[in-house]
């Protein structure tokens, strides 16, 4: 989940903004660098805790340049090659002590995007880990397990909203998720739609998601729904995934369905059309997310494309 807005320091209420950048879901433009004023800590010893596989090591980060504001009140917990990570004053014991030992499994985590996206982080990655209950003021009507910005004074900043309840599988890839937001911000700059923001943060991170949700690829995902009948097309879900939820409904099993639906989609997009398409796509001058037209790199409305990879599902396993 991507947000654009200015963080504000030290008080919750300040993530409230966020709220109605969700709907934009980009990454603002330039950011305001400043000049060093702190060194950072060494790296903590790795937790022996499953990683996902990966030849790649992200390269050592430059050190933390300053306390941002957005953590201010929060304790740093653990400095790696490429995350500084934070917890909220609030986060439960239980909780900091698991996230203690994590410097090397977070470098591996991050490798595994860079590699999948074909592209490098520049800058380091703040983490602030949150209670679950903070997520709401990003979404209000179905808390947000994590969400990523960059803030006008200049860092990459990702949130997670958990508890020590939260399993660890769960934690992984809502980290990986978010750090694909800053990768494909690198990657592409500013724009696309929510389709392509939410769909290629998903597609960056089989492994973490494989995991997570027990589920063997994107198109098994897809076809499994299909056969259920929980199928979303395309040309809904957007809307159904930011629409309050009916009652008795499971927001966030509608989340994990439109977004592993937009990760196998997506992956039809990177194999049949390319990434220039998709960086064409990606950034058409458009004022709303909802202007952004498929014509415009891949040369078919989105139902077109839509019947395009269902008809192809099933051939090949992502």
């Amino acid at each position: 989940m991507t947000t654009s807005n200015k963080i504000r320091p030290r008080t919750r209420a300040a993530l409230l903004p966020l709220l109605l950048l969700l709907l934009a879901c980009g990454l603002p433009g330039p950011i305001v660098e400043r000049a060093p004023t702190a060194t950072a800590r060494p790296p903590t010893t790795p937790a022996a805790s499953p990683t996902p596989a990966s030849t790649s090591t992200p390269a050592p980060l430059p050190a933390l340049r300053a306390t941002p504001s957005a953590v201010a009140d929060a304790a740093l917990l653990v400095q790696s090659q490429a995350l500084d990570v934070y917890a909220a004053p609030n986060v439960d014991p239980a909780l900091r002590a698991a996230l203690l030992g994590q410097a090397g499994h977070f470098d591996q985590i991050t490798g595994a995007v860079e590699q999948r996206l074909g592209t490098r982080l520049t800058r380091r990655v703040v983490l602030l880990v949150q209670p679950p209950e903070a997520g709401r003021a990003i979404r209000a009507n179905c808390p947000a397990r994590g969400a990523a910005t960059r803030t006008e004074d200049g860092y990459l900043l990702i949130y997670m909203f958990a508890d020590s309840r939260t399993s660890e599988a769960q934690r992984d890839a809502v980290v990986a998720h978010e750090i694909a937001h800053q990768a494909i911000y690198t990657k592409l700059g500013p724009g696309g739609d929510t389709i392509l923001n939410e769909g290629l943060a998903n597609w960056a991170i089989p492994q973490t998601w494989r995991m997570w949700q027990d589920a063997p690829s994107f198109d098994s995902f897809v076809l499994e729904s299909i056969a259920r009948g929980t199928y979303v097309p395309l040309t809904e879900s957007v809307a159904r995934n930011f629409a309050r939820p009916a009652s008795g409904e499971d927001c966030f099993e509608t989340r994990d369905q439109v977004y592993n639906e937009w990760a196998s989609f997506d992956d039809f997009l990177i194999r049949h059309y390319g990434w220039n398409a998709i960086r064409r796509f990606w950034q058409q001058p458009v004022e709303r997310n909802e202007d952004f037209d498929y014509r415009v790199g891949f040369g078919k409305t989105l139902a077109e494309l839509e019947r395009e990879w269902l008809a192809q599902l099933g051939r090949r396993e992502t």
